[in-house]
C-alpha cells in the first residue's frame, strides 16, 4: 500500500469538489490499515475515512491529515445474525 501526498479530494467525491489531502491511502487488509494508522500517529496527523463520496463535501483548502478509503477485505461488511 502506498501513502500518497497531495491527492485531490475532488477525485473522491461525486460532486467533484475538494482540495488536496495531506496524505491518502487505500488499505486493503488489516495489516495495511494498522500500518497507515501507525504512520499517521508517528506524524501527529488526524485520520479521516471516506466512503464512495456521494455524501461527502471536502473543503477547497483540503484536509491536513491522512484520508483513508478502505479497499479489499475492508471495503465490505457481512452480518451473521447480530454479528458483523
Amino acid at each position: 500500500m502506498e501513502i500518497q501526498r497531495g491527492v485531490p479530494l475532488a477525485r473522491l467525491t461525486t460532486i467533484g469538489t475538494g482540495g488536496p489531502a495531506k496524505a491518502f491511502a487505500r488499505p486493503a487488509t488489516v495489516a495495511e490499515l494498522e500500518h497507515a494508522l501507525a504512520w499517521a500517529a508517528e506524524r501527529g496527523l488526524a485520520v479521516a475515512t471516506v466512503g464512495l463520496g456521494s455524501n461527502l463535501l471536502a473543503a477547497d483548502e483540503g484536509v491536513d491529515g491522512l484520508v483513508l478509503r478502505l479497499a479489499g477485505e475492508l471495503a465490505s461488511v457481512e452480518t451473521d445474525g447480530g454479528t458483523l
